[in-house]
């Protein structure tokens, strides 16, 4: 049976995937809000959730709340988008990431 798995706690979703590695490994679908300025304002960094794209789910999409969602990217063009959101650092700039194995 298929797992997925929703994860969206306002910033604190670094400590979510470091803590739930195992079972979210096993998940065929994750969506996970990407909201750089939460994680820094709860004194996290966002390193777990790219390293977690890059070494588990080949595809990702990273849905902006402005934009249309597109095909699925190659989890390394997704990590870049990701890393741009990080570099804005604006109260706003924040996403939703979608990962898949297929």
């Amino acid at each position: 049976m298929p797992l997925a798995v929703k994860i969206d706690c306002q910033g604190v979703e670094p400590s979510i995937i470091n803590g739930g590695m195992k079972t979210l490994g096993k998940a065929d679908l994750i969506v996970c809000g990407f909201w750089p300025w939460g994680m820094r304002r709860m004194g996290l960094s966002p390193e777990p959730i790219l390293d977690f794209v890059s070494g588990d789910f080949p595809f990702a999409q990273v849905l902006r709340h402005d934009q249309p969602a597109g095909a699925p990217l190659r989890a390394e063009d997704a990590i870049g988008m990701l890393r741009k959101l990080i570099e804005d650092g604006g109260k706003y700039a924040q996403a939703d990431l979608v990962l898949t194995r297929k």
